[in-house]
């Protein structure tokens, strides 16, 4: 689901349908579920991850195999902010 499905069923604010999208990205990572690299994410978030691919992949010892998000979960996450903390 993207922008334009969103506003074909009548969501027509751009910030409401921005704000949908980020939700459900944000369920998806809450429930583990693998996030292809068509799906919206948010732009801090990716962001976040080209960050995480520089310089904590590989001082965490994570292999990065073709998409980024692929290898990453809740748990892994949770570590790198305690390990940052």
């Amino acid at each position: 689901m993207g922008q334009e499905d969103l506003k074909e069923i009548g969501i027509t604010t751009v910030g409401q349908r921005l704000a949908i999208l980020k939700a459900i990205y944000l369920m998806k990572l809450a429930h583990d579920i693998h996030i292809e690299p068509d799906h919206y994410i948010p732009p801090c978030w990716s962001s976040f991850f080209s960050f995480l691919r520089e310089y904590l992949y590989p001082e965490l010892g994570i292999a990065e195999a073709g998409d980024p998000l692929e290898n990453i979960t809740v748990d892994k996450l949770y570590y790198i902010i305690r390990e940052q903390g």
